[in-house]
């Protein structure tokens, strides 16, 4: 059984004072000092090794860990925490480290920090705290649960992380985890929290691209694939809009890993390590209607992402490739060929938080003019049609579509050519 909260010393009430060296723009994540930055101590979790001895006996082995979750994003800029050495005979070294969540304890280290050495137990008002500061970018995730761990760094370490017990907080307390060698062990304190605090910078997500369709059902799949070409990790969020611009709840699952639980849901983020991909899937029902709308991808950089558009009809499948729009032209162009029996399927979406019209100017293949109209589009709205159905004159004709851009706006275009059996490739969309 873990042993906490052992060590006092005759109820000694001392303040500690973080000295927080606060990096331009940081804001505090999360923090179980009292206001001032202070806490009482002086009691705590033990952070020790087999070896460490406390009036002649054997304390024992335990690693502590304390949880957090973000309210935002943020890119870490510092961890404080406040632990404290007893004294001889034993030492003072520990290793930090924070730590990714598995199933509700401490799991995969996303950055560690070594040759730390706890103080002295503080006496009276004392500024002295433990500061790590990270190496490279690490983006702390809304929602998502972490953990700082406090390991002995020999066998005869024997630290205690302090715990502010004498006062108690409005609220639940924190939650803490132990490891004694047996595997982890959490406990929700009632009150009180070991004490430490996070900072950061809060992420700034910016327009990466995006999928004028997606189609789930119906016998439609839409499989959508992420990938982080940087050097560093880095969020990502996809957003799926209905076509009145409401957010479209679509059945997604995660061909990579089966652990991760398909979910409904008209937004998924995720935190991509350098290099690595992630593989988005919604397939809906077959027997009803198919779902349609547009995508949007939100990153905080080096991100990119295509689609794989596919539909099941009659024991046959077929596939088509479409990139990730990042373009912001004044208009699109799409080239059409509707000759022969082929029709050609075009999708339109709205990226922008307004509503706008979109021109629509049609020429056949000598650049003679057929036709000028407009679509009136919501903010985030999509729609999607066959040319020749909804514009009869490029009927058995070849020629371009053109879409303008309404001012101030943003708008996303795909193209899928069929022929008469059904099959179908993408059609490249050319910026103007």
């Amino acid at each position: 059984m873990a042993q906490r909260f052992v060590y006092l010393r005759g109820l000694i009430i001392c303040l500690a004072i973080a000295n927080q060296a606060f990096a331009q723009g940081a804001k505090t994540v999360y923090s179980t000092f009292l206001p001032g930055t202070t806490y009482q101590c002086c009691a705590g979790a033990n952070v020790s090794g087999p070896a460490a001895t406390n009036l002649g006996a054997f304390v024992g082995q335990s690693q502590t860990a304390a949880a957090f979750t973000p309210t935002a994003n943020y890119d870490l800029t510092q961890i404080d925490v406040a632990l404290y050495f007893p004294g001889s005979p034993n030492t003072s070294g520990f290793i930090l480290s924070l730590n990714e969540d598995a199933g509700g304890v401490p799991g995969k280290t996303i950055e560690s920090w070594t040759g730390l050495a706890a103080p002295t137990l503080p006496v009276g008002t004392s500024s002295v705290v433990q500061t790590v500061n990270p190496v490279s970018t690490v983006q702390l995730i809304a929602g998502t649960q972490y953990w700082i761990v406090a390991t002995p760094s020999a066998s005869n370490t024997f630290d205690v992380w302090a715990e502010d017990v004498f006062t108690i907080k409005p609220g639940p307390g924190g939650r803490v985890a132990t490891n004694t060698g047996n595997g982890w062990s959490v406990v929700n304190l009632s009150f009180g929290a070991v004490v430490f605090d996070v900072l950061g910078v809060p992420a700034v997500l910016g327009p990466t691209g995006s999928l004028a369709q997606v189609a789930s059902g119906g016998g439609w799949t839409t499989t959508i694939t992420i990938v982080n070409t940087s050097a560093a990790a880095s969020q990502a969020v996809l957003y799926f809009f209905d076509n009145n611009g409401n957010p479209l709840q679509l059945p997604l699952s995660f061909p990579q890993n089966s652990s991760t639980h398909a979910t409904v849901a008209s937004t998924y983020s995720a935190t991509l390590n350098a290099g690595a991909e992630l593989v988005i899937q919604s397939s809906g029902p077959t027997n009803l209607p198919t779902m349609v709308g547009s995508a949007y991808l939100s990153t905080t950089g080096g991100i990119s992402a295509f689609a794989v558009f596919t539909q099941v009809q009659g024991g046959r499948q077929q596939d088509a490739v479409v990139p990730l729009e990042d373009r912001t032209p004044g208009a699109f162009v799409l080239s059409f060929d509707n000759t022969a029996n082929y029709s050609v399927g075009v999708a339109l979406a709205n990226i922008a938080d307004q509503p706008g019209n979109v021109g629509v100017v049609i020429r056949d293949d000598t650049g003679a003019l057929l036709l000028t109209s407009s679509i009136g589009l919501p903010a985030q709205g999509h729609t999607s049609f066959s040319l020749p159905s909804n514009y009869l004159i490029t009927a058995q004709r070849r020629g371009t579509v053109e879409f303008d851009t309404p001012s101030s706006g943003q708008i996303s275009v795909l193209g899928l050519r069929f022929n008469p059996t059904g099959a179908f490739s993408s059609i490249p969309v050319i910026a103007k």
